[in-house]
């Protein structure tokens, strides 16, 4: 898929919006007050390289883009499942649950916030990983995209690649330290509590 330089800036801020509006749209509870808080944050940096991308490339000549059909195949695919597997709370009652279990029930809130979890209840480890992936992918597939223009046009995509290296590196260690470390962590202690009941 071609796409001209600045177009892709424009379609970019489009998918944001979009993407932000389906995001918060596939939770329910007072996810729907963080989920903006984490979201929003990343489409605007990711939004803002690719701006700063746009004005290097511009700057060496280049006018015109590539995206491998293949790699925005998966981004979408990502996309959706990050979405079927929205996590949601019941707000101020106990209770989490997946936008895909929304779905299955027609919203029906007593059911998901209820004492008997449906047969999806297993899978809300899912969310994570997805949620990660989908991240990372996006960024991966933008920075991409602007430094394949540069090599094909004989130019060092060394710049604009570092630029996009570092936001993934600085990405993956908040998203260790608020996301991962905090789960891993009460497993662990979940895990010693019930083989060592007395701690």
């Amino acid at each position: 898929m071609t796409i001209g330089l600045w177009n892709f800036a424009s379609l970019l801020l489009g998918y944001s919006i979009v993407s932000l509006v389906l995001l918060l749209s596939t939770v329910a509870g007072w996810a729907v007050l963080y989920t903006p808080a984490i979201w929003a944050p990343f489409f605007l940096v990711a939004y803002l390289l690719a701006i700063i991308s746009t004005f290097k490339v511009h700057a060496r000549g280049v006018r015109t883009l590539h995206i491998p059909r293949a790699w925005l195949l998966t981004l979408l695919v990502l996309q959706l499942l990050t979405l079927l597997f929205n996590i949601g709370d019941c707000g101020d009652s106990p209770g989490t649950f997946l936008f895909l279990e929304r779905i299955m029930v027609s919203s029906n809130f007593d059911l998901l916030c209820g004492s008997e979890p449906t047969p999806l209840h297993a899978f809300h480890w899912v969310s994570l990983p997805l949620f990660i992936s989908f991240m990372m992918t996006y960024l991966y597939t933008v920075g991409k995209t602007f430094w394949m223009a540069l090599q094909a046009q004989g130019m060092s995509p060394a710049p604009v690649r570092r630029l996009y290296v570092t936001t993934l590196v600085i990405i993956s260690v908040i998203i260790a330290l608020f996301f991962v470390w905090p789960r891993a962590i009460y497993t662990l202690i979940a895990l010693l509590q019930m083989l060592l009941p007395g701690i």
